[in-house]
């Protein structure tokens, strides 16, 4: 058969028939192999989004229940506020979560419910200001959340061990698939071998054919290998020098990484001083607010005391108005006096020199008469002098002490709202401050992080250039080899036109280029096919 169809076309037959068998037994094998891989990919990707969600889960759970017993446990009733405002915000969180989990999620819906229930309730008490608030249904609900997320977490852990086992299962089926087919390519392999060594022994002339066709080819090879190694030779010594340089850029990025660190816990230090120097001051703000309200209420108390000293000083002014109306009695006493001393005189005149001493006695009472009249003229108009003055004092003191007491107002009003600016300034501050912390020690972690990844990349960066050194060793070694090979070529090709002498007389020319061709092989083999 050979001789009828060719050795070369035998040969190509057995070898695509054999190619064909191993491709369709390997593409089998890979087809089974990607169809399991594909089904782990997918119950791993389900697996890693419920972690995730999970994670999440507990996150949220832990954050919103932690600032609802601070909420429950705070005295001060504006940062109670801002834990129920929180609470709130976390249990959004949780919910929407929730939302997007696909499986696992029924139970810690149905204890969520109950824990929103509760936090209502508490919520409620804590916007009524109660002094005591019972949160032992609120813990158990929590406990209840976090129960059934441990055991959701725990059932995905069993299915991840579940998933690993078939990825043995699977591995190992493989390796058996494939070292079915190493054993039946060695079969194959060694029968064709013994075929064509039966078919070889026949035809020694083909044989040599072929010897002088794997050996222009190994000459060939050998050339191309010699000059590729030089390349490569010369590319290692490079690359080992880039792996070096860049060895130190990592070392000095590290450095730089650790000094950002550095600063960063830095800047963490300063902002949480700066942190506590405004909540002083927002403290130092409620004092002065609490001192402000405390100095209104002394102003009020301040003008009702003078409103009240004012009535009291009409009052004065009213008593001062009826001792004026009683010297206008004192004046008609008078007039009557001075009458009935004026009739006495006249009753003394007709009396006669018994009538004397009572009209000396009527004269002298008319004197006091009139001296009483007189000091109550007086009187009258210094109660009226006084009475008018005493009345304007009144008023400019009303007026004055008014005025005072409403520029006073006006000016703790102005004081009041600045410190309640301040305040809500103040609380800005302190949000903003928490937030930076939180950016900053955000950014020291991942500058942590960046550290370690680079101290990995600078171990590994180390590593390639002891691998990069090695291989310029090895290339060193193979180019030597590779000259050695050129030399045994060289012996090959001479046995080889000796053996052709020998099967086709001396009628053969040069089978091998020279020493000197750089062009590659020129085919001028002149000799008879066996």
């Amino acid at each position: 058969m050979i001789k009828r169809i060719g050795f070369v076309r035998c040969l190509l037959a057995l070898v695509v028939t054999i190619g064909f068998f191993m491709v369709g037994l390997t593409g089998a094998l890979m087809w089974n192999g990607n169809k399991t891989l594909k089904e782990v990919f997918m119950t791993t990707e389900t697996t890693l989004d419920q972690v995730g969600s999970q994670a999440s889960l507990i996150k949220a759970a832990a954050l919103a229940h932690s600032n609802a017993m601070a909420a429950i446990s705070e005295t001060d009733p504006d940062m109670r506020q801002i834990r129920v405002e929180l609470t709130d915000g976390f249990m959004k969180e949780f919910a929407t979560v929730l939302a997007k989990c696909k499986t696992g999620c029924e139970e810690s819906s149905a204890a969520f419910d109950d824990y929103k229930k509760y936090w209502g309730d508490v919520s409620k008490a804590i916007a009524a200001k109660t002094a005591s608030i019972n949160s032992e249904k609120l813990g158990n609900a929590a406990e209840k959340i976090f129960e059934k997320l441990d055991k959701s977490i725990t059932a995905q852990s069993k299915q991840a061990q579940a998933l690993l086992v078939t990825v043995k299962t699977g591995e190992e089926k493989a390796n058996m698939g494939f070292a079915g087919v190493a054993g039946l390519l060695v079969f194959l392999v060694c029968f064709t071998g013994y075929f064509f060594q039966r078919s070889v022994s026949k035809s020694l002339s083909d044989l040599s054919g072929v010897i002088s066709n794997n050996v222009l080819k190994t000459y060939e090879s050998v050339h191309t290998l010699h000059d590729q190694v030089q390349v490569l030779s010369s590319s290692s010594v490079e690359q080992v020098s880039a792996i070096h340089e860049t060895a130190s850029a990592m070392d000095e990025i590290n450095s730089m990484a650790m000094a950002m660190g550095d600063s960063a816990k830095g800047s963490d230090t300063l902002s949480l001083t700066t942190q506590t120097a405004a909540e002083q001051g927002k403290g130092d703000l409620m004092d002065l607010l609490h001192s402000i309200e405390e100095i209104k209420s002394s102003n009020d108390s301040i003008g009702h005391q003078v409103k009240n000293n004012s009535q009291e000083l009409f009052e004065i002014v009213r008593m001062i108005s009826e001792i004026k109306e009683k010297t206008k009695v004192i004046n008609d006493i008078v007039f009557q006096t001075r009458l009935l001393s004026f009739n006495a005189s006249v009753e003394a005149a007709r009396a006669g020199e018994h009538g004397k001493g009572f009209s000396v006695v009527a004269e002298e009472v008319g004197k006091l008469a009139r001296m009483s009249g007189e000091s109550a003229n007086e009187i009258s108009h210094l109660l009226e002098s006084s009475t008018q003055k005493v009345e304007i004092i009144i008023k400019k003191g009303i007026d004055d002490v008014s005025e005072l007491i409403r520029e006073g107002e006006a000016r703790i009003e102005g004081g009041q709202s600045k410190a309640h600016r301040c305040k809500t300034s103040f609380e800005k501050i302190v949000d903003s401050m928490n937030q930076l912390r939180t950016q900053i020690q955000h950014v020291s972690g991942s500058i942590l992080e960046q550290g370690r990844g680079l101290e990995e990349i600078g171990r590994a960066t180390k590593q390639i250039g002891t691998v990069g050194e090695s291989t310029m060793v090895s290339t060193q070694l193979i180019s030597t080899q590779t000259e050695q090979m050129r030399e045994q070529t060289q012996s090959l090709k001479q046995v080889n036109e000796d053996l052709n002498k020998l099967l086709h007389g001396a009628n053969v020319k040069r089978l091998m280029p020279a020493e000197d061709d750089s062009d590659g092989p020129e085919w001028t083999k002149e000799a008879k096919a066996a």
